[in-house]
């Protein structure tokens, strides 16, 4: 006989609040038109950490999420440029070959070994956007989470191993 625990029941009722939105149609992907308000800095830092989505390294896209002072902003922000840095700096320009309905379409593009598959580099925000993502997180943290959130939308591609082509 198993019992469940009081926080598996508040789970499950969260769980199933979210998915009634979702099959309502509240929960879809986030559109262009639904991100209109966002600020273009916070847009510009989420597709930096699309990098980190793709990857699968989390922990900056938590951090940001969850942030408990601006402090916490600017710490997980220069962490992510730090290893936003280590990762250009072993970029590789690859030849991508990817098969379409036309034939074969083939170009090339800075491409970095994350585990076993290859994803777009990362770009580096420009100083101004980071500069006034910061100010934005000063007056309020609910820009970090919505870089967060968005960073998941923004995601980088990635490529597989015979896709990719070393020069």
């Amino acid at each position: 006989m198993s019992t469940v625990s009081h926080r598996d029941k508040n789970f499950l009722k969260e769980f199933t609040h979210y998915y009634q939105l979702e099959k309502s149609g509240v929960g879809k992907m986030i559109s262009q038109s639904q991100t209109q308000g966002v600020d273009p800095a916070v847009k510009e830092i989420s597709k930096f950490l699309g990098f980190f989505a793709a990857a699968k390294i989390y922990k900056v896209i938590d951090q940001l999420a969850h942030p408990f002072s601006y402090d916490d902003v600017v710490s997980a922000i220069n962490e992510a440029l730090r290893q936003a840095r280590v990762y250009i700096d072993s970029a590789i320009v690859a030849k991508i070959t990817k098969k379409e309905n036309s034939g074969e379409k083939t170009f090339e593009i800075k491409v970095v070994k994350v585990r076993d598959k290859y994803i777009k580099a990362p770009r580096l925000p420009d100083p101004s956007v980071i500069e006034k993502f910061f100010e934005l997180c000063r007056e309020d943290l609910v820009h970090a989470k919505i870089a967060a959130s968005l960073a998941y939308a923004y995601i980088y591609p990635e490529f597989s191993e015979d896709e990719v082509k070393r020069e």
